[in-house]
């Protein structure tokens, strides 16, 4: 089993041999090395390598790719059929392609994604369509767009960045960071108290997104979001953020025991009124509290979103195909688990 799944997962030494990923360590015991294309989808990983025929000659293996080739054309059989020719590697790659041609979303999905972790760009179209248009396969698509790490695919998920749902946007911004934390479209920047805060470029509805769990960062859809006066929210027990309806900027107050009162006035743009708390020294904390106070008091443009990603787990309802109305309609046949990459710690 071992020396199967080695002679398809494989990388190489620093001397540039090449060497299996997994190795049989006892009769019962097999240790596995993450391929670097799956190491923030480890459940999709798994399911590839249980897709992969221990024993089979060359004929069976071009009947099973004629197989596969019909079944994956079918949106009912196109997830497992996908399962099982990225497990076949480079053979079943224009199987693949073809069906990036369907009339079915669903088949282009599941073809796209096999692809992607194949190493092969054709299909980043049709996952940044799939993450567009269907709830239930977009935490897999954004996965499989940023495990593909190519100019091709970080175009498909910048051009995510302006969709309407706060899930897609921040999913977008997620799969964009891993693939290169410095892509300039969602340029971060760090602040000492641990926290990012990334300003992007959209031409959608302003949103801003924040983070309480697995990282702390703050995202500002929209450059030139501004809050709207009057203004009294509190940010932690040290500050306090004040602006009179008509004025055009905004006074942070932090109250230090000992101390007298320190002072800053800051334009109304949400991004300035962040940095300047934070070079106030105040906490992560204290400026989600005050931007949920200010959410509270319509002070913000648009809408906040605390972790909101895209979630694993939801059913696919195929539509009236064949005649078959909705209530009868089967679902998707739904991976058991989700990318690492928007799991909690």
């Amino acid at each position: 089993i071992a020396a199967k799944i080695g002679q398809r997962f494989h990388d190489y030494d620093p001397y540039g041999i090449q060497r299996p990923l997994a190795e049989a360590k006892t009769d019962s015991r097999i240790e596995l090395v993450v391929h670097s294309r799956y190491r923030n989808n480890w459940d999709r990983y798994l399911q590839c390598i249980r897709h992969i025929m221990l024993r089979e000659t060359q004929s069976e293996r071009q009947l099973r790719l004629e197989r596969l080739r019909r079944d994956i054309m079918v949106g009912s059989t196109a997830e497992a059929a996908a399962l099982e020719l990225e497990a076949i590697g480079v053979d079943a790659v224009p199987i693949l392609k073809q069906a990036l041609n369907s009339d079915d979303l669903e088949v282009r999905f599941h073809a796209g994604m096999a692809l992607a972790y194949l190493g092969h760009n054709d299909g980043a179209g049709a996952l940044r369509e799939a993450a567009d248009q269907e709830p239930a396969f977009r935490i897999h698509a954004l996965a499989a767009l940023s495990a593909l790490a190519t100019p091709d695919a970080a175009m498909e998920l910048r051009q995510l960045l302006d969709h309407p749902s706060m899930e897609t946007r921040y999913g977008a911004v997620r799969a964009l960071s891993t693939m290169d934390p410095h892509d300039p479209a969602i340029a971060g920047e760090e602040f000492p108290q641990g926290f990012t805060l990334r300003v992007v470029e959209t031409s959608g509805e302003p949103m801003v997104h924040v983070t309480r769990r697995k990282m702390a960062e703050i995202v500002v859809f929209g450059s030139d979001q501004q809050f709207h006066p009057p203004i009294l929210v509190s940010a932690g027990s040290r500050f306090m953020l004040r602006c009179e309806a008509g004025k055009d900027s905004v006074t942070i107050s932090k109250f230090t025991q000992g101390s007298d009162v320190e002072r800053r006035v800051v334009s109304l743009q949400v991004a300035d009124v962040i940095r300047a708390l934070a070079e106030m020294d105040a906490h992560y904390a204290d400026i989600l509290q005050m931007l949920t106070e200010a959410d509270e008091q319509h002070n913000l443009p648009g809408v906040i979103g605390i972790d909101e990603l895209p979630r694993a787990g939801r059913v696919y309802y195929r539509d009236h195909q064949h005649g078959v109305d909705e209530e009868q309609a089967t679902d998707a046949p739904a991976t058991t688990g989700g990318p690492n990459m928007f799991a909690d710690p």
